[in-house]
């Protein structure tokens, strides 16, 4: 138990400085540099997936499994949580009404869901510990 508060907290902390970093890089692009906002934003997140990528291996759960094998399995992850953000956020934003109080709750339940699933696949798929066999 111990184990996965540990992954959860270094997980939110991650995401944290990955937040930082993409919002630091998008807005210096976009705001000093005026390079296009699609532009920037997409820098920014393609910064913050190799921040969160390089973290999640070192930091948050500590595998030391070979690039080839996370990597597109991280890059996969992320595209998962995408689609089920994107769903979350259709359906709990028909289901709580038009208000912009209700656009901002459907926003923030679909990004917790995109936390979780991302987490859940990070933690056992992408960068799970494999069984040793006993010798």
């Amino acid at each position: 138990m111990g184990e996965l508060v540990g992954e959860i907290l270094r997980f939110g902390l991650v995401g944290a400085a990955n937040t930082a970093l993409g919002l630091g890089i998008t807005s210096a692009l976009d705001l000093r540099l005026h390079i296009n906002p699609q532009v920037a934003n997409a820098i920014g997140y393609a910064a913050g997936m190799v921040l969160s990528y390089v973290m999640s291996r070192v930091f948050v759960f500590r595998r030391a499994a070979e690039a080839e094998l996370t990597g597109p399995k991280f890059v996969a992850s992320l595209a998962i949580a995408f689609v089920v953000n994107q769903v979350a956020l259709l359906i709990v934003g028909r289901a709580l009404g038009p208000s912009q109080l209700m656009h901002f709750a459907a926003q923030v339940l679909a990004m917790v869901s995109y936390t979780v699933v991302n987490f859940v696949l990070c933690r056992f798929w992408v960068f799970r510990k494999t069984q040793m066999s006993p010798a």
